[in-house]
C-alpha cells in the first residue's frame, strides 16, 4: 500500500530548506547527526550546527538559552535518550514558554536497535508537561509540514516519528493547512472509529478494511496532535460510534489512549474505548514487524480485538 521510506532522511532535509528560509534556524545534536540525519543541515549551515556530544541534558539547557537569546533551535534526540534530559525539558524550555522544537526519532517500536532503544514511553511523559504541544505525523509529509508549522509557534512542540515512515500521502485525498490541535478524518465509519497516531495510521486504515470485509464500518481518524487533542473531533466521534479504538505504539499507561479516557470521563460520556498499545513490560529485540505483532499492534491483531469487542 505504501513505500517505506527513512523518516529521518525527510527531516534532515525539511531542516535544510527552513534553514535556507530563516537565518535564525540552528540545529543541535548529540553525536547522531548521521543517524538522524542533522548532517545534512550541518552540511549546508556549519555555522548554525552545534554538536554537544553524549550530553542530552546539556543540549536542551543549551537550546534554551538559545531561544531565549531569539534563535529558533530544532534538537534532533532519540526517543530513548529523551528521558534524560525529562528536567531540563519541564524546567528549562516547557517552564519558560520557549519556541524549541525537539525532533525525536525512533519514536515507537525500533526493532533491532534492541530493548534499550525502545521508543515507548514518550507520548506518556511528554503529555504531562504543561505548554507542550505533542505531535506525532503518520507519514514523510505530514512530517515536513509540522516540521514548517513549528517554526510559527510561539512555544515549545515535540514532534515524536518513526525510524521509517509510510509515504501514504499519494494515496488520500488532500487536506487543509495543519493547525495545532487539529486531527484528520480518513475514512468515515458507523459502528467503531479508529484514533490513531502517527505510524499507526496505516494499521488502522488497513485493518479498517479488512473488517469491512466482516461487514463491519469502521472510521479512521488521525490523531496527529496528542496534545492538544482535537476536542472537537474527539466529542463528535464519541457521539456516533458505539467504540472508539486508540491506536498507539507507545505503552498504554499513561499514553494517548489515556488521554483519550481522561477526556470523555471528563464530559461524562459513556462511549465504550478500546486501548491498544504497547503491553506494560519491556519489548524485546526482534524486527518491527515481529514486536508490532508480540504487542497486539499488527493489522490481524488490532482487527481481530475490534470484532471481539464487538461480539462479532
Amino acid at each position: 500500500m505504501a513505500d517505506k521510506i527513512a523518516t529521518r532522511e525527510a527531516y534532515g532535509k525539511a531542516l535544510v530548506d527552513l534553514g535556507n528560509e530563516n537565518g535564525k534556524v540552528v540545529v543541535l545534536d548529540a553525536d547522531l547527526a548521521g543517524a538522524t540525519m542533522t548532517k545534512y543541515f550541518k552540511a549546508a549551515h556549519p555555522d548554525r550546527f552545534f554538536d554537544v556530544g553524549i550530553a542530552e541534558e546539556h543540549m536542551l539547557t543549551m537550546a534554551a538559552g538559545m531561544a531565549a537569546a531569539g534563535l529558533r533551535p530544532y534538537v534532533g534526540i532519540y526517543s530513548t535518550f529523551l528521558q534524560r534530559a525529562y528536567d531540563q525539558m519541564i524546567c528549562d524550555v516547557a517552564l519558560e514558554g520557549l519556541p524549541v522544537t525537539v525532533l525525536i526519532d525512533r519514536g515507537g517500536l525500533v526493532g533491532p536497535d534492541g530493548a534499550t532503544h525502545q521508543g515507548v514511553f514518550d507520548l506518556s511523559f511528554l503529555r504531562q508537561i504543561p505548554g507542550l504541544v505533542v505531535a506525532s505525523p503518520r507519514d514523510v509529509r505530514q512530517l515536513r509540514e509540522m516540521i514548517r508549522l513549528s517554526a510559527t509557534l510561539d512555544g515549545p512542540i515535540a514532534i515524536r516519528y518513526a525510524r521509517e515512515g509510510d509515504d501514504m500521502g499519494p494515496h488520500l485525498r488532500d487536506h487543509a493547512p495543519m493547525r495545532v490541535g487539529t486531527w484528520e478524518e480518513m475514512i468515515a465509519g458507523a459502528d467503531a472509529a479508529f484514533l490513531a497516531v502517527g505510524r499507526m495510521v496505516n494499521v488502522a486504515m488497513r485493518a479498517a478494511m479488512a473488517l469491512m470485509e466482516k461487514g463491519v464500518s469502521c472510521g479512521v481518524i488521525d490523531a496527529r496532535f496528542i496534545k492538544p487533542l482535537d476536542e472537537n473531533m474527539l466529542r463528535a466521534a464519541a457521539q456516533k460510534h458505539g467504540l472508539l479504538v486508540t491506536l498507539e505504539d507507545n505503552i498504554v499507561a499513561g499514553g494517548f489512549g489515556s488521554a483519550v479516557n481522561e477526556r470523555l470521563h471528563a464530559w461524562g460520556l459513556k462511549t465504550d474505548v478500546l486501548n491498544l498499545g504497547v503491553p506494560d513490560r519491556f519489548i524485546e529485540q526482534g524486527s518491527v514487524s515481529q514486536q508490532m505483532a508480540d504487542c497486539g499492534l499488527d493489522v490481524e491483531s488490532v482487527a481481530a480485538a475490534v470484532m471481539e469487542r464487538l461480539n462479532r
